[in-house]
């Protein structure tokens, strides 16, 4: 290997994209999974992607990026992304760890509860079943959530 082809080798292993991604499992995490050159553009935090996870392919949740895994194993590759445009924002994120602390749940487990069915099975879309008026739902002042939603930026 020519002087030339290594800098160029060790300089893709040094910029190689790590997705921190949850699972719905009763599993601490998130897992490390490796971002495919082809997929970098694509992956965003809050968009779904498909994983290997031990013998399983699961749906798993982009929750953040690092240059660095945790782990000394190697790496799995992100299979696919679901999504186009993340259905998570980083508050949801925070919001679903702060459930899996209060109820000792994981992380992916909260955010399961929290979407539609449809959506959990790896659909991009999700039909409404009828026309309800939209209801808004505001934390009462003082109680726990409402103080939990102060913190973390949300203006109830």
């Amino acid at each position: 290997m020519s002087k030339t082809q290594l800098q160029t080798t060790n300089h893709k292993l040094q910029t190689k994209i790590i997705a921190q991604v949850i699972v719905n499992l009763p599993v601490d995490g998130p897992f490390d999974y490796y971002v495919p050159d082809n997929l970098a553009e694509q992956v965003s935090v809050g968009c779904r992607v498909w994983i290997s996870f031990g013998p399983r392919r699961l749906i798993g949740y982009v929750a953040g990026f690092s240059k660095q895994s945790h782990t000394h194993k190697k790496l799995k590759a992100i299979e696919s992304i679901i999504d186009s445009e993340p259905i998570l924002d980083e508050r949801m994120i925070t919001v679903a760890g702060e459930i899996a602390k209060r109820y000792m749940c994981s992380v992916g487990e909260a955010i399961e509860a929290a979407i539609p069915s449809g959506l959990k099975r790896g659909k991009t879309s999700i039909k409404l079943r009828k026309e309800e008026p939209e209801i808004e739902i505001k934390p009462q002042k003082g109680g726990e959530l409402y103080k939990k939603s102060k913190e973390i930026g949300y203006d109830a």
